[in-house]
């Protein structure tokens, strides 16, 4: 990965009367654009993320999404939704006077990466995604309830602590299915006692947060308010937003003649590798780049992955 450097320039911009967004760039203001689509949803944009990228090549523009990071206000749902932050990049993209760009996106951001473009095809050049995750129902069921079979012990800690602070007696665990899961979590949510919300996203938080990586170091903590802000998002956009993508791997035919590289972890337990197989199936001229890794874009193989594929572009762009 390349040196982290700090932004050039940072602003905030007012996409509703309720929401502002957090915009950073960073790299070469007059080099080759790219909009970097972060995940969770609501994880925000991080510093890591920066340097993927040749800085004297790419203009590198990083922004945390409706809810998520230094965005206002902090893990808001309402007025967010697939189609407000499809909106959103388009309006950044106005904004800062870009007629085309390249488009990055990992996990959520990946979804988000193929929906912005379907919408968008004109003002898209190429495609990088990582961790590809479209929201159908089988992917979301498999995250919420059958990665137990790869990761028993955190998917028990986690249904233990929801149970727990909900209230709730399951005679037979194994029976849960993730709508199930996701209504307990809603019960928590209606119930207003704030403790117990915070505990509960926290826990999904960390939930997630110790599969993503092939081999995992010690325990990564996020802070707790972070924490809660991608629990919310998650749960609002898994439990009540589904239907927004429904569809979005047929609409792919609209931007199948634009390159695109994805890199996925084969081991990738949060995102499994058939939904970047069923991309690349439905997208014929795309890579398909899978590494032995994780799927935190911080996993050394995935991250390596990454940086080829941008370097690569460097090649497609000139020719």
């Amino acid at each position: 990965m390349f040196p982290n450097i700090q932004p050039y320039h940072s602003e905030y911009l007012a996409v509703s009367p309720m929401h502002s967004l957090y915009i950073e760039q960073v790299g070469n203001p007059n080099g080759v654009p790219v909009v970097v689509l972060h995940g969770g949803p609501g994880a925000g944009c991080s510093p890591s993320q920066r340097c993927y990228f040749d800085p004297a090549f790419y203009r590198i523009i990083l922004f945390d999404q409706r809810g998520a990071g230094r965005s206002t206000p902090k893990s808001e749902t309402r007025d967010n939704t697939l189609a407000h932050l499809i909106a959103d990049i388009e309006l950044i993209r106005q904004h800062l006077g870009i007629k085309q760009w390249l488009v990055f996106g990992g996990s959520w951001g990946s979804l988000l990466a193929v929906a912005y473009g379907v919408e968008y095809p004109q003002q898209c050049f190429g495609f990088i995604l990582r961790g590809m995750f479209l929201m159908r129902d089988f992917e979301v069921e498999w995250f919420i309830h059958q990665v137990r079979y790869f990761c028993p012990q955190e998917w028990y800690t986690f249904i233990d602590a929801l149970l727990a602070l909900s209230g709730t007696e399951i005679a037979n665990k194994n029976n849960l299915l993730a709508a199930e899961i996701m209504e307990i979590m809603q019960y928590v949510l209606e119930q207003g006692d704030a403790e117990k919300i915070n505990a509960m996203f926290a826990e999904l938080s960390c939930f997630e947060d110790k599969i993503m990586l092939l081999t995992p170091q010690q325990e990564r903590r996020a802070p707790i308010d972070m924490m809660v802000v991608v629990g919310r998002l998650e749960h609002h956009y898994f439990h009540n937003n589904r239907h927004e993508a429904i569809g979005l791997l047929d609409k792919i035919e609209r931007i199948k003649h634009l390159p695109c590289i994805i890199v996925q972890g084969r081991y990738d337990v949060v995102c499994p590798p058939i939904t970047a197989y069923d991309v690349h199936q439905a997208w014929p001229g795309s890579q398909l780049n899978l590494v032995i890794g994780g799927h935190a874009g911080s996993d050394p193989a995935v991250a390596q992955g990454l940086v080829d594929a941008m370097e690569t572009f460097k090649t497609l762009i000139g020719a």
